[in-house]
């Protein structure tokens, strides 16, 4: 007799596979070696430091500049009283003379011998860098004083020249802010000059 009833398909179990969920990895943090922090504190430093100099540089810098500005006659031929003293030697056997040893001996005095040779006169301008008269640098600054033997001494840096027995001839007064010495070198006499008008007199009469 034949078998009428149907088969139940078998059921088939899938089995799902949970899913793996990615572990995260615990990073550990690394601690910089003694030698890493040794070479960034040395870094630090050298970078303070150099902003340290560059600035220094710059204000120093910035200073000369501005005090340079402020100078008069900072490119005039500046002499210091050790040159004054040689330039008009009151020698007893030959009057005053030019001591041509002294400006013979130093390389840098090459351009001043030149002049001192080439020139009958010489001048030397007294002035007082904190006290300038502006008229008379003016007519300086006018004044083509090229070739000349025009030399310039500030008394507000070399004030001892008014004790300095060697210069006494040249009557030097000391509360006088500028004051001209026209020293002849073929007649041996010189005259020394305190009134601005016959200062800038004088140096007008040189263009």
């Amino acid at each position: 007799m034949a078998n009428n009833k149907k088969q139940q398909p078998k059921k088939v179990e899938i089995k799902q596979n949970p899913t793996t969920k990615p572990v995260a990895k615990k990073i550990e943090k690394k601690e910089p070696s003694k030698q890493e922090i040794m070479f960034f504190r040395i870094g630090i430093i050298v970078i303070t430091l150099t902003i340290a100099v560059a600035a220094i540089i710059m204000l120093v810098t910035y200073f000369m500049d501005k005090e340079a500005e402020q100078k008069p006659f900072i490119d005039e031929f500046q002499i210091t009283e050790d040159d004054l003293v040689h330039l008009m030697i009151n020698d007893p056997s030959f009057g005053y003379v030019v001591d041509q040893d002294y400006f013979t001996k130093y390389d840098n005095y090459s351009e001043w011998r030149t002049l001192i040779n080439e020139n009958d006169e010489i001048y030397i301008y007294f002035y007082k860098s904190s006290e300038v008269n502006l008229e008379t640098e003016t007519i300086i600054n006018e004044t083509n004083l090229e070739g000349r033997a025009f030399f310039f001494l500030d008394l507000d840096v070399f004030t001892t020249i008014y004790e300095n027995s060697n210069l006494e001839h040249l009557n030097l007064l000391e509360n006088e802010p500028e004051m001209l010495v026209i020293f002849n070198t073929n007649d041996q006499g010189f005259e020394t000059l305190y009134t601005a008008s016959s200062i800038q007199s004088i140096i007008n009469q040189l263009n």
